[in-house]
């Protein structure tokens, strides 16, 4: 399929990357400079390069559009694309609110196009793997998933700036909430949440616990002025499974009530990881659907909420929530 992507950043020179790894044509790239874009779609070997993201949007050639622009911004784009007929996937977090996302989803309903969020942890295989894991009762019930994840960004703007929607959560958070949601059936019933707060008014550090349906409790920790193992497990309640690396998982183990080491959990080869949300959403297209059933829109707008009501404990908006 021939690809299309807005916002030239370190992002997105990895799906660049995985375009061309995945044998999918890198058609057109966009930035808010004709410059900057010229300079991606040299290094990148793209065949077109825009000026704006309106152009981008508009060439009825690109067949897949990647939004790879700040949090922000990600709803003012999708939606221009679903106007000009281009299937979408947005990079995580989706939108930087719930009343974003929802007419997005419904236009993309309406107009019978795909749009999908780049949450890549939801498309990885493992996911599977551990899923079936759970589900075969290696662990028996399971009463409870922790995941953590910090990691020392005070110096990138997109994490401090309260107009990028900054903060930890939207930006790495959503990977530990995905974790629990992944491994914790049923509707979350309760949240109890605190953070603190920068200078900015965007969460620098925050605890949250959640109670599902199911009976079980999930926690999560996250935070850009710290640093963590970003490791993350769930607890059964003949054992446990520990997840090396919640954004990305690298090492999968079982083990037993007893705490005896049962086995590994193999971690499927990688290309880049992108490879799995870009396989998704083309043969999302292809079958004519508007979603990914690895992340369904109703995923996706379960996400966003349970963040806005996060952010609604902590007393946190962003300025055009104001």
């Amino acid at each position: 399929m021939r690809i299309g992507i807005i916002g030239c950043g370190h992002i997105a020179e990895k799906m660049a990357r995985t375009v061309h790894m995945t044998g999918h044509t890198l058609y057109a790239v966009a930035s808010r400079t004709q410059e900057k874009a010229d300079r991606f779609a040299s290094r990148f070997e793209a065949e077109h390069a825009y000026g704006s993201y309106e152009r981008l949007a508009g060439d009825p050639h690109v067949d897949l559009v990647y939004v790879a622009v700040p949090h922000s911004f990600h709803a003012q784009v999708a939606d221009m694309c679903l106007d000009q007929g281009r299937h979408v996937l947005v990079e995580k977090a989706f939108t930087s609110n719930a009343s974003e996302a929802e007419p997005l989803v419904r236009k993309a309903e309406r107009q019978g196009l795909l749009l999908a969020e780049a949450i890549w942890t939801r498309y990885e295989p493992i996911r599977t793997r551990i899923d079936q894991a759970v589900e075969g009762g290696e662990i028996g019930q399971v009463c409870h998933a922790e995941a953590t994840y910090f990691a020392y960004l005070a110096q990138k703007p997109r994490l401090v700036e309260p107009s990028l929607a900054g903060g930890s959560l939207l930006d790495i958070g959503i990977y530990a909430l995905n974790f629990l949601l992944m491994n914790l059936k049923g509707d979350v019933t309760e949240i109890q949440s605190m953070a603190r707060l920068s200078d900015k008014g965007v969460d620098e550090l925050s605890s949250t616990s959640l109670r599902f349906s199911s009976g079980a409790i999930g926690s999560m920790q996250t935070g850009y002025t710290a640093v963590s193992d970003r490791s993350c497990q769930i607890a059964g309640s003949s054992g446990w499974i520990w997840v090396d690396n919640v954004n990305n998982p690298q090492s999968v183990k079982v083990y037993d009530r007893d705490r005896n080491f049962v086995r590994d959990i193999p971690v499927p080869p990688q290309l880049t990881g992108f490879e799995y949300e870009l396989d998704s959403c083309c043969a999302a297209i292809k079958e004519g659907r508007t979603e990914c059933p690895q992340m369904p829109h109703s995923e996706m707008l379960r996400v966003m909420r349970l963040m806005d009501a996060m952010r609604a404990q902590w007393g946190m908006v962003y300025p055009w929530e104001q």
